[in-house]
């Protein structure tokens, strides 16, 4: 009878240690379906963020091409204007000749007087 009494000690020992170790990996599965749950909040609003980021890239490019139009219609106007100014130079009498002109007129009128 003590055979059977020792293997009965023994099998009960290994049992509350299973029952023990079953308790432990309940806990450590509970934590870890809470962990999965806080995951996929995470996800969800990574995902959220990542749409927000692409809409505002999206209208950055927008607006960055609607500048370059402007910009380049500018250097179009400043380049238009450059050039008529430069044919208005080359047209234009020179300052020399413009004082003289000025002199000539003061002496006219003075001697008009």
């Amino acid at each position: 009878m003590s055979t059977t009494l020792l293997l009965d000690g023994a099998m009960v020992l290994l049992l509350l240690a299973v029952i023990a170790y079953a308790v432990m990996l309940n806990r450590k599965l509970a934590s870890l379906r809470d962990g999965n749950s806080a995951l996929a909040e995470m996800i969800g609003s990574l995902d959220q963020a990542t749409e927000r980021a692409d809409e505002a890239s999206s209208r950055l490019r927008r607006a960055a091409e609607e500048g370059n139009a402007l910009l380049q219609d500018s250097i179009k106007q400043a380049v238009a204007v450059n050039e008529s100014l430069k044919a208005a130079s080359r047209t234009a009498p020179s300052a020399t000749r413009v004082s003289e002109a000025e002199r000539d007129l003061a002496e006219a009128v003075r001697s008009a007087r």
